[in-house]
């Protein structure tokens, strides 16, 4: 989640379908949507806008990248600390883009 403790709600994401592939992230409790923008930054923002789509990739290991949809080639991605990590910087097959979604 990006959270240093295990149990905190703040990092809690509901991942909602947009469209064939696409989804966006919400933070259930904080109300707002993860963006990216043209210079692979990850932001937050209470209105939904293109930059909050993200084409959701299943990867072999059974684990998901997201790759923004309006900015090809850029993937959300937390270093080891926990804080997000430019979207230029990193590629799918970088453990740091890899998540597990939970059920």
């Amino acid at each position: 989640t990006g959270c240093t403790r295990r149990t905190s709600t703040v990092g809690l994401l509901m991942i909602s379908t947009v469209e064939l592939g696409v989804v966006s992230l919400y933070g259930v409790k904080t109300r707002v949507f993860i963006a990216m923008n043209k210079k692979g930054r990850l932001y937050s923002t209470t209105n939904f806008n293109h930059e909050c789509k993200f084409k959701e990739r299943f990867l072999p290991n059974s684990y998901n990248a997201y790759e923004s949809k309006a900015y090809v080639g850029m993937y959300i991605a937390l270093s080891k600390h926990g804080r997000a990590k430019r979207g230029s910087k990193v590629s799918p097959v970088h453990k740091v883009a890899h998540f597990l979604p939970r059920m």
